[in-house]
């Protein structure tokens, strides 16, 4: 069963401080320790290109998928 994170925003002044990079970690951790589990989803905008080199940094990969305007990204537990 896909898990997903909802909305997250880090000011832009905190940005590159490694707050969304903690963030994410945390909250991948904690979904994954869920009965059930198997992949974590988030989307973001592709014209966001700092939100999505974090992303893939933490193991996240683009789907094909998208919600609204936003291209959804998976990682396997």
């Amino acid at each position: 069963m896909p898990t997903g994170l909802g909305g997250m925003i880090v000011d832009a002044a905190e940005q590159g401080n490694g707050i969304g990079w903690a963030a994410v970690e945390a909250l991948v951790e904690r979904l994954a320790g869920r009965p059930g589990a198997r992949e974590i989803r988030l989307s973001c905008h592709p014209a966001n290109a700092r939100a999505e080199r974090l992303y893939r940094a933490l193991g996240f990969e683009p789907t094909g998928e998208f919600e609204d305007d936003e291209m959804v990204m998976a990682r396997k537990l």
